[in-house]
């Protein structure tokens, strides 16, 4: 069946697209079906499972099952994040990189969404 990926940011309208690393893109209010390569790199890269990543996470919610068998095989001897995952901006996350420490994946707007306004 696989993992999917759902966003609902409140701060964000629905045409908001959120960027995942490793995953995709998903629009606030929706869900992504998350192919198994995509969860395979996302482990690899981030050393932890998509639904440790997002554990307790208010924005970002997963369901379904896993298609990869052994992750840890994947992750190896990588220690996961503790209790700071979350929404994290890509600086955010390069600063953390930056000091040998994993991170939980960043979600971030793909573009910003403005209103048009008629002019009257």
């Amino acid at each position: 069946m696989g993992l999917t990926v759902s966003v609902s940011h409140p701060a964000f309208p629905d045409e908001q697209e959120f960027g995942i690393d490793h995953l995709g893109v998903v629009p606030n209010n929706g869900s992504l079906e998350v192919p198994e390569e995509n969860e395979r790199s996302f482990i690899t890269v981030n050393g932890m499972t998509v639904e440790d990543a997002f554990k307790g996470n208010g924005v970002v919610s997963v369901s379904g099952s896993s298609s990869v068998d052994d992750p840890q095989e994947l992750i190896g001897d990588r220690q996961a994040p503790g209790p700071e995952q979350g929404v994290v901006t890509p600086e955010e996350q390069q600063e953390e990189q930056g000091k040998n420490k994993s991170v939980a994946p960043a979600v971030v707007p793909t573009q910003q969404v403005q209103e048009e306004k008629e002019v009257t």
